[in-house]
């Protein structure tokens, strides 16, 4: 029996005339996954979104006004998929305890309204109609999640660092380079570790695979000049960045939390955000030349992998 069902709805109801008036949807993830849902409406002459991501938990519920174009795409999408026929389907399959569902709402200003759920179980033609809402939706979701971003990124976040961790992954023909970064403020000292792996001898010596540890005193640590980097590559306008290249796998992946005072900065991805490589390089140079007086100082100590 396969895991996951098609059904195939009864031809042969009307399509809506209507216009869209409320288009509402629901995506369950699997355990850990994207869930995430949004509703278009409109009141009057306005229309609006509301939209909430299991990812963007900072932001809990997103809303803007989107323009009245939304909806005659929306009604194109359900005249093309025919939604109509979908009406009542409510389909479980039980043979599977993971997976994903989906719920459907939409009203038409007809008067005339159609719902389906399903759960790992999904009426026919449904990949086809969610790829194709997800065109006409991805850009007003980006604008919504822009906003929220944007606003954040307003409120501030400090200015004193209290813990850095980063990951540099260089994957294909971006070389093999790997180092990871954790740096935490812990009363009056840092706590320092760093993996290294240099192949090109970018910052350390070519072929130096090893790791970096040891406790510094705050005072003597690099806290200001790490903070005066950041600042300088404006790496606040990272917060909640997530971004593959075109070419992914040929390019170096990094992904971080960086938590100041009084809020955190959290990115990833293999398509690099503004200022990313002047970042990158001021930043494991500092630490590449620091660490070295720390170690001669016995403050922290280099082990071979």
């Amino acid at each position: 029996m396969a895991l996951f069902n098609f059904f195939s709805s009864c031809s042969g109801k009307p399509s809506y005339e209507g216009r869209v008036k409320s288009f509402e949807f629901y995506y369950n993830g699997s355990i850990g996954g994207d869930s995430h849902n949004f509703k278009v409406a409109v009141d009057g002459d306005v229309v609006t979104i509301k939209y909430e991501d299991m990812l963007l938990p900072a932001y809990d519920v997103m809303t803007d006004t989107l323009p009245a174009v939304v909806l005659d795409s929306l009604t194109q999408l359900c005249r093309k998929h025919n939604v109509q026929n979908w009406d009542g389907f409510d389909g479980v399959n039980r043979y599977v305890l993971d997976g994903w569902g989906f719920s459907l709402y939409v009203s038409f200003d007809d008067g005339r309204s159609m719902s389906a759920h399903g759960s790992n179980m999904w009426p026919d033609g449904y990949r086809d109609f969610r790829d194709d809402m997800y065109d006409v939706m991805k850009p007003y979701l980006d604008q919504v999640k822009e906003k929220y971003r944007q606003m954040k990124i307003a409120r501030g976040i400090g200015d004193k660092l209290q813990y850095v961790w980063i990951n540099f992954i260089q994957k294909g023909k971006s070389g093999g380079n790997r180092f990871e970064l954790r740096l935490s403020r812990d009363s009056a000292d840092t706590s320092v570790s760093i993996t290294i792996d240099d192949y090109s001898g970018e910052f350390w010596q070519a072929h130096t695979h090893g790791y970096i540890s040891g406790s510094v005193p705050d005072a003597q640590f690099c806290w200001k000049e790490i903070e005066a980097l950041a600042k300088r590559c404006e790496i606040i306008q990272w917060i909640d960045y997530d971004k593959a290249a075109e070419d992914y796998n040929n390019s170096e992946w990094f992904q971080m939390r960086v938590e100041y005072d009084q809020g955190f900065i959290s990115a990833m991805g293999t398509e690099h955000p503004e200022h990313y490589d002047d970042f990158r390089a001021g930043l494991l140079r500092l630490l590449a030349d620091n660490c070295e007086r720390y170690a001669a100082k016995g403050l922290v100590t280099f082990s071979e992998k």
